[in-house]
């Protein structure tokens, strides 16, 4: 089949690919440019946009009067496939910036919960004995029984009982709540 004529009756339908093709052929890259000023100039998005209007007028079966009409149809249903992208976005925006907010707020708190924890722990270790202090601070680094034997040259079993010892202490100067959080957060 030729070139269509702006007065030719259309039917488009899966079974008259012909016409469907030269439809396509013929309107596709002006589609996509005009749907590209809609979506900032999102070649992938305008092209995405533009496949599914052809897909929407294959699965309808739409009959159109002439070729002119046909060309209003896909330029007014691209135009409002991009206005939905686009509101489409900005809800998406709207609750990426909600769930950045909550987050930063939560973890807001989270620094004020650990620096007031840091803080009553700071306080606490500074009334250990020295070694017990010092296997503690080592512990809370990270560094293993074996690690702070090695380090410090001492007995495996002298850390086991420094931080028994400590423990101890520590749970007598501080609120049994932080002393819960700090085994949590430190293994200790």
């Amino acid at each position: 089949m030729g070139t269509l004529k702006p007065k030719d009756s259309i039917r488009i339908t899966f079974e008259n690919r012909e016409i469907f093709n030269s439809v396509f052929i013929e309107t596709y890259k002006p589609l996509v440019l005009f749907a590209n000023q809609y979506v900032n100039f999102n070649q992938d998005i305008s092209e995405d946009i533009v496949q599914e209007v052809f897909m929407l007028l294959l699965q309808k079966k739409y009959e159109f009067d002439s070729l002119t009409s046909l060309k209003a149809f896909l330029y007014k249903s691209v135009k409002n496939a991009c206005l939905n992208y686009n509101k489409h976005e900005k809800v998406k925006q709207l609750y990426a910036n909600e769930k950045k907010a909550v987050m930063f707020e939560d973890n807001f708190l989270d620094k004020i919960f650990e620096e007031e924890v840091y803080f009553h722990l700071i306080k606490a270790l500074n009334q250990l004995p020295k070694r017990c202090k010092e296997v503690f601070e080592l512990s809370l680094k990270g560094l293993k029984n074996p690690e702070i034997a090695e380090q410090m040259e001492i007995s495996i079993e002298t850390v086991k009982v420094q931080k028994k010892q400590g423990k101890k202490i520590l749970s007598e100067l501080l609120k049994p709540e932080i002393v819960s959080i700090l085994a949590l957060l430190f293994k200790i």
